[in-house]
């Protein structure tokens, strides 16, 4: 079952700054079918909870500095943030 997807006003913003930067687009994309259709992903991309500002989200790996931040409840997805480490936590 596919969740229902949400996206944040500052995702939309980081989206468009990652086509900028000239990101594999369908790196991101590929990540977040799966996340929409309820799949694990692999391992490499290091799925993971966070803590503090980012406390009941998720955070995987689209690269090693490219991060997808996101938001999961039972029927839902929310797609928080994206982008470097120092995008996201500086």
């Amino acid at each position: 079952m596919n969740k229902n997807v949400h996206y944040t006003k500052q995702f939309k913003k980081d989206f468009k700054l990652c086509i900028k930067r000239g990101y594999n687009i369908q790196q991101i994309r590929s990540i977040m079918k799966l996340l929409e259709s309820g799949k694990e992903l692999p391992e490499k991309n290091k799925d993971h909870n966070l803590t503090g500002n980012f406390l009941n989200c998720r955070e995987c790996h689209v690269q090693s500095d490219w991060l997808l931040i996101y938001q999961l409840f039972d029927n839902d997805i929310i797609f928080i943030r994206t982008g470097s480490h120092s995008d996201l936590f500086s």
